[in-house]
Order: C-alpha cells, then sequence, then structure tokens
C-alpha cells in the first residue's frame, strides 16, 4: 500500500495501521480520520511509556495525563506537545460532538499526526536516517470514493471496542 506512514512499517503494527487508516479516510470522512488521530497518539504514548525507561507514568493514566506529565512535556517540547494536545481534542470532538468535522481539520490532523510520528520514528525508530527529510504533501492524500460520515454512535462504538480490547 502506497502511504506516507510507510516508515512506520515492520516497527509498530497498530501504529502503523491507525495512521494508514487516517491517510485513507482524510478526505472522505473526517470524523474517523479525527478519531484514528487520536487512536494513532494513543498508541505512540503508550509505547513511549512501557519503552522509555526515563519516564514516569501519572498515577492516572488518561491520555491528557499522560501527556501533561512534567517528563513527557521535557521529552517532547512545547511544539510537539501542541500537536499531541491537537489531535487529542480533535479526535475526542470526533466522538462527543455532533457539530461536523471539517476535511480541513482531518487534513491538518493527518498532517500533525505525520509530524509527530516522524518526530517518534527519529528517536525510537531502528532506522532515524531513513526518515530525515521525510515532508508530509497533502496532495498524496488518497481522493478515494465519497464514503458517508459515519455517526456519532458507530464511532463511539468503535472507540469502545478499541479500549476494551486495548485493556485486554
Amino acid at each position: 500500500m502506497t502511504s506516507q506512514f510507510n516508515f512506520l512499517e515492520g516497527q509498530w503494527n497498530e501504529i502503523t495501521i491507525s495512521s494508514r487508516r487516517v491517510e485513507q479516510v482524510a478526505l472522505s470522512d473526517p470524523r474517523a480520520a479525527c478519531f484514528y488521530s487520536r487512536r494513532a497518539i494513543e498508541l505512540v504514548v503508550e509505547w513511549i511509556y512501557e519503552h522509555d525507561n526515563t519516564l514516569r507514568r501519572p498515577y492516572e493514566s488518561s491520555l491528557s495525563n499522560l501527556i501533561h506529565a512534567f517528563d513527557f512535556r521535557e521529552l517532547v517540547g512545547e511544539q510537539l506537545l501542541g500537536k499531541f494536545k491537537l489531535l487529542k481534542d480533535l479526535g475526542n470532538k470526533a466522538v462527543h460532538r455532533n457539530d461536523p468535522i471539517s476535511q480541513g481539520n482531518a487534513v491538518l490532523a493527518v498532517s500533525e499526526l505525520f509530524q509527530i510520528l516522524r518526530w517518534f520514528a527519529l528517536i525510537y525508530g531502528r532506522n532515524p536516517q531513513a526518515v530525515k527529510g521525510l515532508t508530509f504533501d497533502k496532495n498524496l492524500l488518497p481522493k478515494g470514493n465519497e464514503v458517508p460520515e459515519q455517526s456519532k454512535q458507530q464511532i463511539a462504538t468503535l472507540a469502545d471496542q478499541l479500549s476494551q480490547r486495548d485493556k485486554e
């Protein structure tokens, strides 16, 4: 599959799947794209806390608490932290609000996710040299067929299923 997230291939399967999903639906289903971008950063944050022994996991381990923890903020810096917060908020809006999610917000989500994952691969990947110089190109997003926007209930159900699967 042609994807701007191919640099993740073979290292982080779940993150790769969620990221490609964001990319695939950004233009056709903005709500799903924002949901999956949040899902992808949750997986990244969990991976970092599990594998980076310089971080101390906060007692309350919601995504918000994890990304706002002092150690994590120090690791990612203010600029990247803003990208994590944006994707968390867009994902929450996609799941919990009825207002439409614009295609522009979905394109922003996939672009910001790309920046986060590029950083992630530079820091934790097996081949950081291969990631240097990679840039996101919104013109490469698949146009695809028009897919009706998933309902708030469908996204919420999917969110619950993914959360349950993660707990297991």
